[in-house]
């Protein structure tokens, strides 16, 4: 099934290329409002892409780290970033080695585990620190996210 997944993905990702922004698992970021053309869209059929929100701008780091501005408020995706770390975040400091107050790390103690505060960084998305990640960023008018209809952890059955 994750074999499939990914196929419809990446086809469906070459199929608008020239609109083409990011692909996460189960979305693509595309530049424009029109519905693209090749893809099949609905809200309610299993397997289709759905129209999930229109964002003015974005930036994306690395693969599951990503910002877009939707409405005025920023929308943060960031792989491993709790919660608590969302209201420190801001498009000016949004960037690899950036780092957040308030990640609970587990320390041991003679007593048992208690959770201390930590900052939280965004890391390199290469082991070696001597690879350089490349931040893009997409500022465009307008980019529509399709997100796939999926049932459980099945997607694009149907």
């Amino acid at each position: 099934i994750t074999a499939w997944a990914r196929r419809k993905t990446i086809t469906s990702a070459q199929s608008v290329y020239d609109r083409f922004i990011y692909a996460d698992t189960d979305s693509l970021h595309l530049e424009g409002l029109e519905e693209p053309k090749g893809l099949e869209i609905s809200d309610t059929k299993l397997g289709a892409w759905k129209k999930e929100s229109v964002f003015t701008r974005a930036r994306f780091l690395r693969q599951k780290s990503y910002m877009e501005e939707i409405n005025g408020e920023l929308k943060i995706t960031c792989a491993g970033m709790p919660p608590a770390c969302y209201p420190y975040v801001t498009w000016d400091n949004f960037h690899i080695g950036a780092s957040y107050p308030f990640r609970l790390r587990p320390m041991h103690t003679q007593g048992g585990i208690v959770l201390v505060n930590a900052p939280f960084t965004i890391r390199n998305c290469f082991a070696s620190e001597s690879v350089v990640c490349s931040e893009f960023e997409h500022v465009c008018r307008v980019v529509i996210i399709l997100r796939s209809l999926s049932k459980g952890s099945s997607p694009f059955l149907g």
